[in-house]
């Protein structure tokens, strides 16, 4: 499997119709005395660098609304703006140290109303709050000061990971499944983590869907594709198509390390790319872990299977494990057994 990772997005800024909101720390009399100014956030253009092989749609870094949040050394809300483009200007505090800038990408809620940082990272992001061209990003900018009429440059990540397969393809190796028909029913993912905290520290949650195997729910649209009809990608007659539509799924982080399969009761376990398959009538399937980094699946990354070579039958169950190796065989010769030894005299 190869691993792609995502750099993260990042925010420069322009002057744009937008919704300003201005919050001024009016705590002491020494606030009265600072000196405001604007300062432009805004997220620029340019295609978005993948490493050595792009296999980003360009709806992945839309961005349909931006709101930044600025905190003073004090940790409170001294400026907020929104912008339902992907561009602002905001009246901030110039001239004094110590400011965290927060920005917030494609987040519905208004978040306006958290006064401090920790009010702030502790909010929680919902898979199912994320389209394929809405992915919520986040991210910060410790220890600002600002100056009038300057430009403040912001990196956010996504808080989803990307899962993508390119190509199936059988290869059976013992003759009696070349001559079987062999179908592709589905591939979506399984084990998926629907939570992610504003900190962007992966932390499993309460919310998981399909939980060790396919189940029809809120968030098909990002992580399952169901065929309506199986495609047959080899015949009864041996005849091999390989399918090479592409498909992406995305999903939030899971820090599970310590992995499980199978039961009847789902535990944490790692997130799985499953195909669902027919193999002469009788259903297989066909998961491979999605990991990368430290054994757990974390944020703002890619993850590519550019080819599934099917050689055999695969697991009866979506979660069981699967794996697959070579095995030596070796023949040994019993020794005779004691059938009899005897005398006969005729």
């Amino acid at each position: 499997m190869k691993k792609l990772l995502l750099p993260a997005l990042v925010l420069g800024l322009t002057l744009a119709s937008c919704d300003i909101v201005e919050l001024k720390d009016n705590s002491s009399s020494a606030a009265d005395a600072t000196e405001w100014g604007t300062v432009s956030f805004s997220l620029g253009g340019g295609a978005l660098p993948l490493g050595t092989r792009s296999t980003a749609q360009a709806a992945e870094s839309t961005v349909n609304s931006l709101q930044v949040l600025i905190y003073n050394s004090s940790n409170n809300l001294v400026a907020y703006a929104s912008s339902r483009s992907g561009s602002l200007d905001a009246n901030v505090p110039l001239k004094i140290g110590g400011h965290v800038v927060y920005a917030a990408v494609n987040v519905a809620e208004d978040l306006s109303v958290c006064s401090t940082p920790s009010s702030l990272t502790t909010k929680v992001s919902y898979l199912r709050d994320n389209s394929a061209s809405g992915l919520q990003m986040f991210g910060s900018l410790p220890d600002q000061t600002f100056t009038s009429n300057s430009t403040v440059t912001v990196e956010v990540r996504r808080f989803a990971s990307k899962v993508e397969i390119d190509e199936i393809i059988p290869d059976f190796k013992a003759a009696s499944f070349r001559q079987q028909e062999f179908q592709i029913r589905g591939i979506y993912l399984i084990n998926v983590n629907g939570t992610c905290p504003f900190s962007q520290d992966p932390a499993t949650g309460n919310t998981w869907y399909n939980p060790m195997q396919y189940v029809s729910g809120e968030c098909n649209a990002l992580i399952s594709d169901k065929f309506p009809s199986p495609v047959t990608i080899q015949t009864s007659a041996g005849v091999v198509t390989p399918y090479t539509t592409k498909h992406y799924f995305y999903c939030y982080p899971n820090p599970t390390q310590t992995d499980t399969h199978g039961g009847t009761t789902f535990s944490p376990r790692r997130t799985r790319l499953v195909v669902e398959t027919s193999l002469g009538g009788r259903t297989y399937y066909y998961p491979i872990d999605i990991f990368g980094a430290g054994n757990i699946l974390n944020l703002n990354t890619a993850f590519t299977i550019t080819r599934l070579t099917i050689t055999g039958p695969g697991a009866d169950n979506p979660d069981d494990l699967l794996e697959n190796g070579t095995v030596s065989f070796s023949v040994s010769i019993k020794d005779w057994e004691n059938g009899f030894t005897k005398q006969v005299t005729y």
